[in-house]
């Protein structure tokens, strides 16, 4: 049983868990990588799209799974368009890409206009939250870090410009998990 979950983010799994998630929901898995999460959700019958700017890894899953060519898409987060608004939308580490403030604003945006009244947006990425030095600025909003990594960085008070920009609750405490001294790894869920 515990082969199903290899691989699924542990806090993706805790959300599910408490009931957040489930199988009668439309999820969007935005910028799903090579299926670390949507594989497991694809296996088990969940109604479930994903998208990656990686046509190979878009490829790959396409392969694997040759019936969900209509929801598994090669697309990225700030272009992506569909007819469609999801109950949940996950984007796992993946807004720490953002070149800059307006890029992850514009990826932002669109992820906030694809989920339904009422979704859930469960977002994981890179932060400032936690850290016990101050990384060095490449500059609008992106930074070095001590894993030779260049991320944008999530901070608390970006999250509370965009909760009160686009209205979005909090449904928890924001969780940040501190990996040894180099990089912060912050999980935010919100409701539209």
């Amino acid at each position: 049983m515990l082969e199903d979950y290899r691989g699924i983010d542990i806090y993706l799994l805790d959300q599910m868990l408490k009931g957040r998630i489930n199988s009668t929901m439309r999820i969007l898995d935005a910028g799903c990588g090579r299926g670390r999460n949507v594989r497991y959700l694809l296996k088990n019958n969940f109604d479930v799209y994903a998208i990656d700017e990686n046509l190979e890894y878009i490829e790959e899953l396409l392969s694997d799974f040759p019936p969900y060519r209509e929801k598994i898409k090669h697309a990225r987060i700030e272009e992506f368009s569909i007819d469609l608004s999801f109950d949940i939308i996950i984007c796992n580490a993946v807004l720490h890409f953002a070149r800059n403030h307006v890029h992850f604003d514009e990826m932002f945006k669109s992820l906030f206009q694809l989920l339904s009244k009422g979704g859930i947006l469960f977002i994981r990425m890179t932060s400032n939250i936690g850290l016990n030095y101050s990384p060095l600025s490449a500059g609008d909003g992106v930074y070095y870090l001590r894993d030779d990594t260049e991320r944008y960085l999530l901070t608390e008070e970006k999250i509370v410009e965009i909760q009160r920009k686009f209205g979005l609750e909090k449904i928890e405490p924001v969780k940040s998990v501190v990996v040894e001294g180099m990089r912060s790894m912050t999980t935010w869920v919100v409701m539209k």
